[in-house]
């Protein structure tokens, strides 16, 4: 029964690190969003707004990411940052791309410059809906990169670190030492030989 217990409480604590995660994810784009808006009358009302947007995001999109990810052991700074650009800017990608109605055959511009002509986008319309993407999608990667700081930061203290990052202490400490999966798994296989 104690160990049951145990294992109750290790998965508590691996929720409650993913949880206190996901909320620095949605935090650091809120809050760069709030220091960059122009008037600080409104800036409060920009953060509450882009937080509850990246949260969204980030448990819509970024936690089935994540559980896939973990399960095959690729949680790092790198998946981390361009899943989360891919988070942040996909949606507004589909909600805004400009061919929604390609049967209409329309034509629009913006500021006069053609960017959609008989239903054929033109190379500065794909400017004009590739720039807002880029900005959503670096406001993802910042949501992805305090993800994995907050993680990390979870994850070095107590015994939930090795459970949440995936990766045993003494895999980690190994890879530390070595860096090379192939010596890993033959140091590995040596001591269970030794024990045997």
């Amino acid at each position: 029964m104690p160990y049951q217990m145990e294992q109750l409480e290790l998965r508590m604590e691996q929720i409650a690190g993913v949880a206190v995660a996901v909320v620095f994810g949605g935090l650091a784009p809120a809050l760069v969003m709030a220091a960059l808006w122009h008037t600080a009358k409104v800036a409060p009302f920009a953060f509450t707004f882009t937080f509850a947007i990246a949260v969204s995001h980030a448990v819509l999109l970024g936690l089935p990411l994540f559980l896939v990810f973990r399960s095959m052991g690729w949680i790092n700074v790198v998946t981390c940052v361009v899943f989360g650009f891919a988070v942040g800017a996909a949606p507004a990608g589909v909600l805004t791309w400009p061919l929604q109605h390609p049967e209409l055959h329309a034509s629009a511009s913006v500021d006069g410059v053609p960017t959609i002509i008989d239903g054929i986008i033109t190379a500065a319309g794909l400017v004009s809906y590739i720039k807002p993407l880029i900005y959503f999608g670096l406001f993802g990667a910042l949501g992805g990169f305090a993800f994995w700081v907050a993680l990390i930061w979870i994850g070095s203290f107590g015994k939930a670190g090795a459970a949440v990052t995936g990766v045993s202490r003494y895999k980690r400490n190994t890879m530390a030492r070595y860096g090379n999966r192939a010596t890993i798994f033959r140091e590995f296989t040596e001591i269970r030989t030794w024990d045997r």
